[in-house]
């Protein structure tokens, strides 16, 4: 009986990685400008910025009717970006193009769940250092099943 081991492309881990870095600041933008859109259509300004390291913040000046869209908002259009993106291009996708798609994926479905957390569980999303874990560990999942997925 044949055993199945862990084998991981190395070339497609690191490709990933890669391209996740490149892409999670422009995903972070993107978040926060879905914060931005629904402060808009409630008719208020906002300031945005970015730090350092890629990541993007978001004030809304003025009311929001509902806060709890707002907060959802960010989440749910970069996810729908990041899939809407995935399925376009997924047909042009080869081997060796792969770890675009695993990144997009990833991206997709980490965005899904700060969206749940960031709308439903805003204190713990905004005030505890186990959200960020959560969502780490979730991006680190999703990438190493696509990697091993497409290493076989």
């Amino acid at each position: 009986m044949k055993k199945n081991k862990l084998v991981l492309d190395f070339r497609l881990a690191i490709l990933t990685v890669i391209t996740l870095a490149v892409l999670m600041p422009v995903f972070s933008v993107i978040h926060e400008m879905g914060h931005g859109a629904l402060c808009f259509v409630n008719g208020n300004d906002f300031t945005w910025g970015l730090n350092l390291i890629g990541g993007a913040w978001l004030s809304c000046i003025g009311t929001i009717e509902d806060p709890t869209m707002f907060r959802l908002a960010g989440g749910l259009i970069s996810a729908l970006t990041a899939s809407t993106v995935l399925i376009l291009v997924l047909p042009h996708f080869s081997k060796k193009t792969g770890f675009i798609s695993i990144a997009l994926a990833s991206i997709a479905a980490t965005e899904y769940i700060t969206a749940l957390m960031e709308g439903f569980a805003n204190d713990f999303y905004m005030n505890s250092g186990f959200a960020g874990a959560i969502l780490g560990t979730v991006l680190l999942c999703v990438v190493i099943f696509f990697v091993w997925r497409n290493s076989r």
